[in-house]
């Protein structure tokens, strides 16, 4: 079954994209589309810029976005949009286009609380219903690890602690100024270490996200652009992770909006083929 073998060996691509959304593209709190810029406000230092975008982000309870994710080697790219609910339960949903290994497909990915809901045709050729249901009950071992963890980091990576990782940085300052969507923002750009972004979060936010800060070798490099509401419109993140260099682009189209999930009805619905994982 080469599309699911394809999706599921771009599922660190699709993991990593959907957990920034909801933890780097979180701390745009509060960026929808109507916000506008204050002329002639004095602009904070680069360190209190991403402080008070820090302070922002603790109100985000949902969001929608645009993300790509490219990496190098036979990984491939990764691009679509998501929305999400972070609060009070998990719902999120991802459509995109993988390129991996010379394939293209086209997916789409329902993730609660306690089963991911995948939208492939390959898959659906075989099951002869449109959508398979993965509940997280029916792993085990490595399976039911890589699932969880990817739950937790969707649900509990909030944008307090993605903003605390970039703080990290020692080297922060403006690069400039663009306008993005109709509304001023200054472009912030830096760089840190896996190991001090580490150092700043507390023991259970290291044990969701260290696994992954520790395969990161070098420097994470950003660029934030921060309007003057002090909200995050755009990201990007450049870094080297198993040897494969990754760039991360997220463009926040709305934070703290009403998001529409509709999870498939049961007659749409057919478990996961056994040995297909």
């Amino acid at each position: 079954m080469s599309g699911l073998s394809l999706t599921l060996a771009g599922r660190r691509a699709r993991a990593a994209a959907v957990t920034v959304c909801a933890g780097t593209l979180a701390l745009a709190a509060g960026c929808s589309a109507g916000t506008t810029s204050s002329a002639g406000a004095q602009p904070p230092s680069p360190r209190t810029a991403l402080i008070l975008a820090a302070d922002e982000a603790k109100r985000v309870t949902s969001m929608t976005a645009s993300f790509s994710t490219a990496v190098s080697g036979t990984a491939g790219q990764f691009a679509g949009t998501m929305q999400a609910q972070l609060k009070p339960t998990l719902v999120a949903e991802v459509t995109a286009n993988v390129v991996a290994s010379g394939q293209t497909l086209d997916l789409t990915e329902i993730l609660t609380d306690n089963a991911m809901y995948l939208k492939l045709a390959a898959l659906s050729k075989e099951t002869g219903k449109p959508w398979v249901k993965i509940p997280f009950s029916d792993l085990s071992g490595n399976q039911g690890a890589l699932f969880s963890q990817l739950v937790q980091g969707v649900q509990n990576d909030n944008p307090a602690q993605q903003i605390t990782m970039v703080s990290a940085s020692k080297n922060v300052r403006v690069a400039g100024t663009q306008v993005i969507d109709g509304v001023r923002t200054t472009e912030y750009t830096g760089s840190y270490s896996a190991a001090a972004a580490e150092a700043l979060l507390t023991p259970s936010q290291r044990k969701t996200l260290g696994p992954e800060l520790k395969q990161i070798s070098g420097l994470a490099r950003f660029t934030e652009w921060i309007d003057a509401q002090h909200q995050v419109r755009r990201t990007v993140i450049t870094e080297t992770a198993n040897g494969q260099h990754v760039t991360l682009t997220f463009n926040i189209t709305a934070v703290n909006q009403p998001v529409h999930i509709a999870l498939p009805g049961p007659r749409r619905v057919a478990l996961l083929p056994a040995g297909s994982l």
